[in-house]
C-alpha cells in the first residue's frame, strides 16, 4: 500500500504539471489524490495496531518495506485525527464528482437544458449535503455519541440503528459515485451531449473504473468501517485483521499502476484525438519548414478553387440560355476577384498558423463555406441549426476555409459514389462550454486502413493525381488551434462524418 500512495501522489504531480489547464486532467488528479490521502491514513492506522507483511519473493519488497518504515514514523498521530483525515479524502473524492457533474451540465446542448430552477437546486443540494452528512455521520464524536448512548443509557436498540445507518449511508456512497456516469450516459442516448461520442464513452468508462475501485477499497472488505467497533471502542475504524491480505501489498500497487495507465490514457484522448497521432503532430509541426506548409495550404485552397470553377464551367456549356450562362461566367469572376484577395491575404500572413480570434458568428463561416463552394444543384444540404446562439471566439478566415475544406471533401465524395440521393448533412449544437459541428454525407467513406492517418499530410483518400493530401491536415491544425477536438466517422461506401468539438471561449495561442 506504500507504494501504492507514492504511484498515485506521482500521478497527481504528472496530470497537474501536464494537463493543468485541461479541466478533465485536473479533476482526475482530485480523485487521485484524495485516494492517496485516504490510503495514507489507513497505513499508518496500520502501522499502529496491525501487522504488514511484504512477500519475500516481492520484486520491488526493499522499496515497500522502506516505504512503509517510513509512514510508520507518523504512527504517533491518533486514531480519531486519522479518521476525520480519512473522512476528509474521502469527502474531496466526493468534491471531484461534483464537478464532473457541474463540467458535464455545461456541455448539455442549450435546446434541451431546460431544468427548472427548483430541480436545479435540488441537485445541488444533494451534491453538497450528502458529504457534509457524511463527515459529519463518520466524524469521532458521532461513534463517541453512539457508544454513550450504546453503554449508558442502557439503549440497545442504538446498534440495529447504527448498522441500517450504515449500511444506507454506504448505498447513497454508491449511488452518488455512480451520478455522474449515468447523467452522462442517460443525456447522450437522449442525443443532449455536445460531445463526441467516442471521447463520451471512454471518459464514461474511466470515471466507472476509478469510483468502483475507490468504492471497493473503502466501502467494502478489510478496510469498511466497523459499527461493532465504533459501539465496542467509542471509534470509527476499519475490522483490524491480525494481519493485512497480501493482495494489498504486492497485487494492489500494479492494478493501480494498471488503472493509472487507463486514465491517462483516456485523458490523453481527451486532449488530442489519438495518442500516437497526438505525437506525430508534435513530430510534425517541429519539423516541417514553416514556409513550404503555407505554400501547401495554398496549393489546396485553389485546388478546392479550380473544383469549384469546373462545376460552374460545365454548368455554364450544359445551359442552353444566354441569361443563365452570363450569371455562371460573372461568379466565376467574382469568385476569382475573392481568391485573388484571400490569396494576397495569406501570402501577407506567410508564417505558422497563428489564430486571431475574435467573437463571430459560426453558422455565418459555415454559410459562406458553403456558398463560395456553389455546390452542384443535385446535391441535397440538410441545416440542424439552434434557434439562438451566441457569437462564439474564432479566426473566421481559418475557419472558414477548414470548413470549405470539410464540404469540398463531401463534395467529391459524393461525386466519386454517385448516390442516389446525394446528401450532405450539416448540425450545429452548443452548450455552455462547447459548440459541436458536424458535416455528415452519404459518399464513398474513407478506408478503415486510411481512417487514422487522414490528419497526417500527404495522406488522401483520392487520387494522387487530383490530390495532395493537405486538406484535413489543415483542418486539424486549425481546430487544435482553436484548442478544440476533432473525430472523424466513416464506412467505406455508405458514409462519412467529421465532428468538430470547440470551446466556447478561445483565447489566442
Amino acid at each position: 500500500m506504500a507504494l501504492t500512495i507514492l504511484l498515485l501522489l506521482l500521478f497527481t504531480i504528472l496530470l497537474l504539471v501536464y494537463g493543468w489547464k485541461n479541466r478533465y486532467f485536473v479533476f482526475f488528479a482530485v480523485l487521485v489524490f484524495a485516494c492517496a490521502l485516504s490510503m495514507l491514513t489507513l497505513t499508518v492506522e496500520i502501522a499502529k495496531v496491525s501487522n504488514y507483511l511484504v512477500p519475500a519473493n516481492y520484486l520491488i519488497r526493499p522499496l515497500e518495506t522502506r516505504l512503509y518504515r517510513f509512514l510508520h514514523t507518523f504512527a504517533f498521530v491518533p486514531l480519531s485525527t486519522l479518521m476525520v483525515l480519512r473522512n476528509i479524502g474521502i469527502v474531496l473524492y466526493f468534491g471531484g464528482i461534483v464537478c464532473f457533474v457541474q463540467s458535464f451540465s455545461s456541455s448539455i446542448r442549450m435546446d434541451s437544458s431546460l431544468v427548472s430552477a427548483k430541480r436545479l437546486s435540488i441537485r445541488y443540494v444533494l451534491l453538497i449535503g450528502f458529504p457534509v452528512l457524511f463527515l459529519a455521520f463518520y466524524h469521532p464524536q458521532t461513534a463517541y455519541r453512539f457508544f454513550r448512548l450504546h453503554h449508558t443509557a442502557g439503549m440497545r436498540s442504538v446498534e440495529g440503528f447504527l448498522r441500517i445507518a450504515d449500511s444506507v449511508m454506504t448505498v447513497c456512497v454508491l449511488l452518488y459515485l455512480v451520478w455522474p456516469v449515468l447523467f452522462l450516459l442517460i443525456n447522450y442516448r437522449k442525443g443532449r451531449m455536445t460531445f463526441l461520442s467516442g471521447l463520451l464513452l471512454r471518459l464514461a468508462g474511466t470515471l466507472l473504473l476509478l469510483n468502483t475501485s475507490f468504492f471497493l477499497l473503502f466501502f467494502t472488505g478489510v478496510f469498511r468501517v466497523s459499527c461493532r467497533d465504533a459501539l465496542q471502542y467509542g471509534f470509527w475504524r476499519f475490522t483490524m485483521p491480525t494481519q493485512i491480505p497480501v493482495f494489498y501489498t504486492s497485487v494492489f500497487p500494479a492494478l493501480s499502476f494498471c488503472i493509472m495507465v487507463v486514465v491517462f490514457v483516456t485523458l490523453m484522448r481527451l486532449h488530442a484525438d489519438h495518442i500516437f497521432n497526438f505525437f506525430k503532430f508534435r513530430g510534425i509541426r517541429k519539423n516541417l519548414n514553416a514556409l513550404y506548409a503555407n505554400v501547401r495550404n495554398i496549393m489546396h485552397s485553389e485546388k478546392n478553387l479550380l473544383f469549384t470553377i469546373r462545376i460552374l464551367a460545365q454548368n455554364a456549356l450544359d445551359t442552353q440560355d444566354e441569361a443563365e450562362r452570363s450569371e455562371k461566367l460573372n461568379k466565376i469572376l467574382d469568385l476569382c476577384s475573392r481568391n485573388m484577395e484571400d490569396l494576397t491575404h495569406t501570402l501577407n500572413d506567410a508564417h505558422d498558423m497563428r489564430v486571431n480570434t475574435a467573437p463571430s458568428d459560426f453558422i455565418e463561416a459555415v454559410e459562406t463555406a458553403v456558398s463560395d463552394l456553389h455546390l452542384p444543384d443535385s446535391i441535397r444540404i440538410i441545416r440542424n441549426y439552434p434557434e439562438q446562439m451566441q457569437p462564439l471566439f474564432f479566426d473566421k478566415y481559418h475557419m472558414t476555409h477548414a470548413i470549405s475544406n470539410i464540404l469540398s471533401n463531401s463534395a467529391e465524395a459524393l461525386e466519386a459514389a454517385a448516390p442516389d440521393d446525394p446528401t450532405i448533412r450539416l448540425d450545429v449544437f452548443t452548450s455552455r462550454n462547447w459548440l459541436y459541428f458536424s458535416v455528415w454525407d452519404n459518399g464513398c467513406g474513407i478506408p478503415a486502413k486510411l481512417l487514422r492517418r487522414v490528419e497526417q499530410p500527404y495522406v488522401s483518400t483520392k487520387k494522387k493525381k487530383n490530390s495532395w493530401g493537405i486538406g484535413l491536415s489543415y483542418v486539424f491544425s486549425v481546430v487544435r488551434a482553436h484548442f478544440g477536438q476533432m473525430h472523424i466517422r466513416s464506412q467505406q461506401n455508405r458514409y462519412t462524418q467529421v465532428e468538430i468539438l470547440l470551446p466556447r471561449a478561445t483565447q489566442r495561442r
